[in-house]
């Protein structure tokens, strides 16, 4: 039998974790049933059991992903230096309908799971912690700049932002757009910017 190759197993693994992302977002993690999984990824048990012994390491390999997916958009939105009420312009727009829309309910579920799963809680809080730093890097970097008002306290400006941007994920995914400009002029008032 030939050998299969490191990139076709990644590709299956994709598939999978694709697959689940879909089922989760519609149905949410309770209400997915391996089954379904199996049906959305058109594969077998076996083969899916075969990178997920569980539903519990699918949920878990899910979240991390969606975590992980927040770090580039952050960078992403960081770096075009339209200050902060852009770079929460931007991020809000990733979230409506960029790369992280299709993860909004995931990332709702992770939040709400990790209270009763230690690991997912720690994967959270992990990822958390490296979003919160990223956004102190941004306060400090706009802080030097002269971009937010002189004397601000970036460690707990950088918590209020990461608050922030969850309240989004759960203002679009419960309550729909939240228009990127309208966070930005909300943003810029708040800071005195223009």
């Amino acid at each position: 039998m030939p050998k299969v190759s490191q990139e076709h197993l990644e590709r299956r693994r994709q598939q999978i974790l694709d697959a689940a992302a879909g089922c989760f977002a519609r149905q949410g993690f309770h209400a997915t049933s391996m089954q379904d999984i199996f049906a959305a990824a058109g594969l077998s048990a076996g083969a899916v059991y075969r990178y997920f012994p569980s539903k519990t390491e699918l949920i878990r390999a899910i979240a991390a992903e969606a975590l992980a997916q927040a770090l580039p958009a952050l960078d992403s939105a960081a770096g075009q230096d339209a200050g902060l009420p852009g770079v929460l312009a931007a991020l809000v727009a990733e979230l409506g309908a960029g790369r992280l829309a299709r993860l909004r309910p995931v990332f709702l579920q992770v939040w709400a799971e990790a209270v009763r799963d230690e690991e997912l809680a720690k994967l959270a809080r992990s990822t958390l912690g490296l979003l919160l730093a990223r956004i102190r890097v941004l306060l400090d970097r706009l802080a030097g700049q002269g971009r937010i008002p002189p004397g601000t306290d970036t460690d707990a400006a950088a918590w209020l932002i990461l608050a922030l941007l969850q309240g989004y994920v759960i203002q679009l995914t419960v309550l729909g757009d939240v228009p990127p400009e309208q966070v930005r002029a909300s943003a810029a008032a708040l800071l005195r910017q223009t």
